[in-house]
């Protein structure tokens, strides 16, 4: 291999390299501001009736949607839904049923 070849593998190792760790850290400031905004809003939102209001901790970002079922199994019909980093509201049709004892 030349001098030029092998200057320019290794100038393509070290570009990889960085932009690996670029992404990490884009990921993780992606993330610290979904928490902030989280914080910041999760307070605020309005506390209607017909909505479920919860934090879903999802590291793997494997959770898709979310989708309520009351004592008996039945689903609750929803209007609209909607989520800010790890909070997620959902609005459904008719008060959510009361969680049994």
């Amino acid at each position: 291999m030349s001098r030029k070849e092998t200057y320019e593998a290794r100038e393509k190792e070290i570009q990889a390299k960085e932009n690996a760790a670029g992404g990490a850290v884009g990921q993780k400031l992606g993330e610290a501001f979904g928490d902030l905004f989280s914080g910041m809003f999760g307070g605020m939102m309005s506390d209607s009736k017909n909505s479920i209001q919860i934090y879903v901790k999802d590291a793997d970002k494997r959770v898709i949607s979310l989708k309520f079922v009351d004592g008996q199994g039945n689903h609750l019909k929803s209007r609209k839904s909607w989520s800010l980093g790890d909070f997620q509201s959902t609005g459904l049709d008719a008060p959510p049923p009361p969680t049994p004892n």
